[in-house]
Order: C-alpha cells, then sequence, then structure tokens
C-alpha cells in the first residue's frame, strides 16, 4: 500500500487527469470511485492479517466487483477508468468487442458502462482469474458476453501458463516465464483467427508478452482486416515482439497513442485501422 505522500500525488495526478472534462462520461462518479479504493484499500491493509489472502467485494459504479489484491485493481482502475485507455469510437449502439486477456472482468465493466448494447467476446486463460471473471459478470447480469476458458497463440493445442509470483488475481499470468522460478500449469490454447468472422470494432489485447505471437496469427490467416481499431499493452521483447508496430501498420493500421503507467519498458498502443 503506497505512503500517505505518494497517495496524494496519485490522487491529484488523476484528479487533474480527468478535470478538464470533469462534468462529463461520467468522470466525477469515477473519481469519487478512485478515492473509495484507495480508502477501502487502506482500512484492509492496515487491519488484515498478515499472509491472509481470500477474495474480497467491493462496489465500483454501482457494480458489485470480486478480486483478490487491492493493488492490482486499483491498477486497473486507473488504466481503464481514468485514463480510458480502451476507450474508442463506436459506429452503432452495439459495437462488437475482442478482450484478449480478461483477467476479472474490469475491462468488461468499462465496456458494459459506455457501451451497454455491446457484444463481447472475452478471453481469459488463467483459472483463478476466470472464476472471478465468470462471477464478476454472473452477479451483475451482464448480457451479450461470451466466455474463452484458454490461452491464446500460434497453434491448436496446449501449453504451459506461468504464474506471477504476486499471487492470486494477478495481472502478469503469462505465456512465457517471465520471473525467475515460475510456477506454471498445463492450460489450453487456440487461435485467435479461428473466432473472427465478421467485422470487429475494437479489440484489447493484455496478454503478457503474447501479443506479437497473436497478431502475427491473426495476419497470416488474413483477418486483421476484419479489424477497426485496436489498443494492446505492448512488451518490447527482442525476438519475440520487435516487428509488431510494422506489421501493424503493413495491414493499414495508424499508430494514434502511446500511453506509459509506469517506470518499466512495457506501454500501451492503441491503433485505428486507415480508411
Amino acid at each position: 500500500m503506497p505512503g500517505a505522500k505518494t497517495l496524494m500525488k496519485q490522487l491529484l495526478k488523476s484528479f487533474f487527469y480527468l478535470f478538464p472534462a470533469f462534468l462529463s462520461e461520467k468522470n466525477a462518479l469515477i473519481f469519487i470511485n478512485y478515492i473509495k479504493l484507495f480508502i477501502t484499500s487502506f482500512i484492509y491493509h492496515r487491519f488484515k492479517k498478515r499472509g491472509t489472502e481470500q477474495e474480497k467485494q467491493t462496489g465500483i459504479m454501482g457494480y458489485k466487483i470480486s478480486f483478490f489484491n487491492y493493488p492490482a485493481l486499483i491498477n486497473q482502475f486507473e488504466e481503464i477508468f481514468i485514463y480510458k485507455s480502451y476507450r474508442f469510437n463506436s459506429r452503432s449502439q452495439n459495437p462488437f468487442i475482442f478482450d484478449c486477456g480478461s483477467n476479472i472482468g474490469i475491462s468488461l465493466l468499462y465496456f458494459k458502462i459506455f457501451h451497454p448494447g455491446s457484444r463481447i467476446m472475452a478471453f481469459e486463460p488463467d483459472p483463478v482469474n476466470f472464476r472471478l471473471l465468470k462471477k464478476n459478470i454472473e452477479q451483475n447480469r451482464f448480457s451479450n458476453i461470451t466466455l474463452h476458458h484458454f490461452a491464446l497463440g500460434t497453434q491448436e493445442g496446449s501449453c504451459k501458463l506461468y504464474h506471477s509470483q504476486e499471487g492470486s488475481g494477478s495481472l502478469n499470468t503469462s505465456i512465457y516465464a517471465n520471473e525467475p522460478d515460475s510456477g506454471f500449469i498445463n492450460a489450453p490454447m487456440k487461435k485467435l483467427s479461428s473466432f473472427i468472422h465478421e467485422e470487429v470494432d475494437f479489440m484489447k489485447m493484455d496478454v503478457e508478452g503474447a501479443e506479437g505471437e497473436i497478431i502475427r496469427e491473426v495476419s497470416i490467416s488474413g483477418k486483421l482486416e476484419n479489424f477497426r481499431e485496436l489498443t494492446m499493452e505492448y512488451h518490447p521483447i527482442p525476438g519475440r515482439n520487435e516487428k509488431i508496430i510494422t506489421e501493424l501498420k503493413d495491414a493499414g493500421f495508424i499508430l494514434q497513442n502511446e500511453l506509459k503507467f509506469n517506470q518499466g519498458p512495457e506501454m500501451v498502443l492503441q491503433f485505428k485501422k486507415h480508411h
């Protein structure tokens, strides 16, 4: 849990980021929920027993959210609701969205608040996260969301899914061993192209380093052109993802924005198809 000075800096940064449009797009409500998350997190960490990790529940934007980890939840809320990483221009009342790496469903919550009529394909391989993802969708009665419980990659079959040492609710589960002594489980793997049968208005991808392989597979299948806009967390890993931006530009996408939320090399890239 951050100290008082760090907490105040985070709150002020978020407030001034939202301030130019504070009375629009539910920004005031977003900021109130953000403060509430910090307060409940502080109270929990102040009085919790050390070494315990259990499922928790809180309210976000009027919805019930089950989760494990306050820092991870706050991190997702900042990126998705404060900085609106997954904002896109919808042409209709019911845009078709692919959510690759749904975690526990905070991104789905955002889509259903700002695009209530959206149809969503959600993909999440981690069994613990998937259980909470399914629970969060069911307890909030979200409709038109199809859940898929497997990893995405270049082949049909199985893969090793490595766990982060952060524990349950981690944002860093990956098909790559990005940490020393990472434990893993065997998980099913499928090709994303197998699920693309029509135009997709928006794709969000947060797959912890597998974005290069997934984009390459969709490109080879000829279905990359089905996407109008996409946003991905990009990991500039040598020998794995360095060609991804070129591949997207060659496919007619324009890089619209780059966002950074931490000191690491990762960044969020927002692309739109040039028509």
